[in-house]
């Protein structure tokens, strides 16, 4: 049996970077960082939900569902990584949970109480 080495194809070809970040994602990474810091100074760096250290910023609202809301504080909360796990398995129960826990940033976010 002859033995052949194994190609580097696609992005693991030597010399060529794992990803490119695009143009467009350089220029709002100043504007992310600020939302990011500011959200982690709203909520004292604590996740919102057990109130361990938070580790993420989370967008409620996803940033390609509402881009005109990703950089607004209100569609930010603090979550630790367990959390930020949990929100994005069950997004369903997490409505639920930000609607009872949080009904302001919960209208402002979706507009409706019910």
């Amino acid at each position: 049996m002859k033995h052949t080495p194994l190609k580097r194809t696609g992005f693991l070809k030597r010399g060529k970077p794992l990803a490119k970040t695009s143009k467009k994602r350089r220029q709002e990474m100043p504007q992310m960082r600020a939302w990011h810091d500011a959200v982690f100074e709203r909520d004292d760096s604590r996740c919102v939900k057990c109130l361990r250290e938070g580790t993420d910023a989370h967008h409620i609202r996803c940033r390609n569902v509402a881009p005109e809301m990703k950089h607004d504080l209100t569609n930010g909360i603090c979550l630790c990584r367990l959390c930020h796990t949990w929100f994005h398995c069950y997004p369903t129960m997490a409505k639920d949970w930000l609607k009872q826990t949080r009904p302001d940033q919960y209208e402002h976010l979706y507009g409706d109480k019910t």
